[in-house]
């Protein structure tokens, strides 16, 4: 940088392109001028970038910032899980994805940040060469300070709350939907159907779509026959006001064997 700087149009003009020992060099140079050291600290102030409230971004000019990306991978549901009482006690990375709880490691984690800044950033950006060139030994070890949560208060941990089924009801997780069984009927829920009653691991889902047809609303003569004739004090049903219940409940060719 050039020492003959007088204006601040100039100095913010150098400044965006300047290394940081060069702008130290400028202010020794103007050391001895209040004015000119302000416009320079605020001209500094504009090349800084904005760092919002979740971290981002996680990088300073010359390398990354341990503490802004754990805040960032936070605010982007990251965490440690921990299943056992011991403070001590081996945890599991994990992203809380719409309560749905990705297992993850630190080389799966460095490829979801790739993935992201992708996204708003250059790919010139030295910023990219420093995630590929960070290891996953450094990150680990920056994984370490994320929030720690567990499902039974363990000390020093969040409250996690996990979702299970009842007496009353279970659930059954697909790709497509979640099956809520009871004692009265089975019904397809939709996929986020379980995420206000609590998280469940992405292990736990079945990889297949299912189809569930409720049985109960098609009208079966044959199965309606059988139901009320093992009831006592029940009048049958006549399925088409017949005066044989047998013979009416079976008009379907598919029981005509059964006669």
């Amino acid at each position: 940088m050039t020492t003959n700087i007088t204006s601040v149009p100039n100095m913010k003009e150098q400044i965006t392109s300047a290394t940081s020992e060069q702008i130290e060099e400028f202010r020794e140079h103007i050391k001895d001028d209040p004015k000119l050291i302000k416009e320079l600290d605020d001209a500094i102030d504009e090349k800084k970038p904005i760092i919002h409230a979740n971290g981002y971004p996680f990088w300073d000019p010359k390398q990354l910032n341990a503490s802004r990306l754990t805040l960032f991978l936070e605010e982007n549901g990251f965490g440690n899980f921990r299943n056992e009482t011991g403070r001590t006690s081996k945890s599991i990375l994990f992203k809380n994805e719409n309560g749905v709880l990705e297992v993850h490691d630190p080389s799966s984690i460095r490829t979801w940040l790739i993935n992201y800044v992708n996204k708003y950033e250059e790919q010139s950006s030295p910023l990219f060469d420093k995630l590929v060139r960070l290891t996953p030994q450094t990150l680990g070890t920056w994984l370490q300070s994320l929030k720690c949560w567990s499902s039974n208060d363990f000390p020093d941990t969040e409250k996690l709350n996990l979702f299970s089924d009842d007496k009353d009801h279970c659930y059954i997780t697909f790709n497509n939907g979640v099956v809520h069984i009871t004692s009265e009927n089975i019904k397809l829920l939709e996929k986020d159907a379980l995420k206000d009653k609590g998280c469940i691991w992405e292990s736990s889902i079945i990889p297949k779509t299912i189809e569930v047809t409720n049985e109960h609303e098609e009208r079966n003569p044959f199965k309606d026959f059988i139901h009320y004739a093992l009831k006592d004090n029940v009048e049958p049903i006549h399925p088409s006001n017949g005066e044989n219940d047998y013979n009416e409940g079976t008009d379907d060719p598919s029981f005509s064997d059964q006669k």
